[in-house]
């Protein structure tokens, strides 16, 4: 007993200081409630996960190289709480894996699966934080955001003045084409005092299942905060250049509010959107929530979002068929670690 205890005791000293070294961080969130929709005339009840956010456990650390410089990384898995499933089929890790490097005076750089930076902004801007019913990525640009960009490399320029700037260059890796299926983005923020301002552009390059077409994302944001109440408004064009199906423009924007209420926060926003050049063919989207904070790690949440759909388009909440009304409300819980 005596010798056993020995060793433990060495094999403990030995080991705490790689221990004490040790900065890998092990988060994520847990979260599901209970959702109803009505597309079409048709209702539809049950568990779901991700109401709020996505749920999703993670990986991530940084060690300190020395002369300012750091090497970080992500690895981040998404999953659904109601039943058990992969968020994303045929991914160990579908929602970010990257690592890279930093530094207080050059920026950083990041190598592997990434947020977009056209999701980011969005996320931003979103009294919703593009989540619960009224999530603003499922709306703006159609619903048609790409939320991740595979193989990509993306600069992180350091702040100046409050000013920060990213460049974002996803790989097609199709052999023989430089083009075929690459995403490039640049983005810039301004955040001085109770304002923040972002502009983003985002392209991509598809040409999958036959296809051979080029679709732009431009998002331009500000939010500003009174203290009674956080102002949210958004601007965003997109445009789709496909060869032999003709091309196409999508108007659109966003105006919200976020407030404190008690201990909890109300969110409101509404959005528009508009297919230049084709008749009937405009979408508006009204959404309310509440989210209340049990503690620092756990939330409640209950949110409701109404869509309206001209005769001749079907966007947002993905309604059933062209010119169907749709509408969300959910509640559930959100527990982050």
């Amino acid at each position: 007993m005596k010798k056993s205890l020995v060793t433990l005791a060495l094999m403990s000293a030995f080991a705490a200081p790689a221990f004490a070294q040790s900065n890998v961080t092990v988060y994520g969130v847990v979260d599901a409630g209970f959702e109803h929709t009505r597309s079409a005339g048709v209702n539809t009840s049950g568990v779901a996960s991700g109401g709020m956010s996505d749920s999703r456990i993670g990986f991530k650390g940084q060690e300190d190289l020395g002369n300012g410089v750091t090497a970080k990384f992500v690895v981040e898995q998404g999953f659904n709480v109601d039943d058990g499933s992969e968020a994303e089929s045929g991914k160990s890790f579908s929602r970010q894996a990257w690592v890279g490097l930093s530094s207080k005076t050059a920026g950083e750089i990041r190598f592997g699966r990434q947020n977009s930076l056209i999701y980011d902004a969005t996320a931003s801007v979103d009294p919703f934080a593009v989540g619960l019913a009224g999530n603003a990525a499922e709306f703006l640009g159609g619903g048609f955001y790409n939320y991740r960009v595979d193989n990509a490399v993306t600069y992180i320029a350091p702040s100046v003045g409050g000013f920060e700037g990213r460049v974002q260059y996803g790989f097609g890796e199709v052999p023989g084409s430089t083009s075929d299926n690459r995403v490039v983005g640049f983005s810039g923020a301004y955040t001085t005092g109770d304002l923040s301002v972002s502009v983003t552009h985002n392209q991509q390059k598809v040409n999958d299942l036959g296809l051979d077409a080029k679709k732009t994302d431009t998002l331009v944001g500000a939010t500003y905060n009174f203290k009674v109440a956080k102002a949210h408004v958004a601007y965003g064009q997109t445009k789709l250049e496909e060869v032999g199906l003709g091309d196409g423009k999508l108007n659109n924007f966003l105006v919200g509010v976020s407030a404190p209420v008690g201990t909890g926060t109300v969110l409101a926003s509404y959005m528009h959107s508009d297919v230049k050049d084709a008749d009937d063919a405009k979408s508006s989207q009204f959404s309310i929530g509440y989210v209340h904070p049990m503690s620092k790690r756990t939330k409640l949440y209950a949110s409701y979002a109404h869509l309206s759909n001209d005769d001749n388009v079907n966007l947002g909440l993905r309604a059933a068929s062209l010119g169907e009304s749709a509408s969300k409300f959910n509640v559930g819980i959100n527990h982050s670690f």
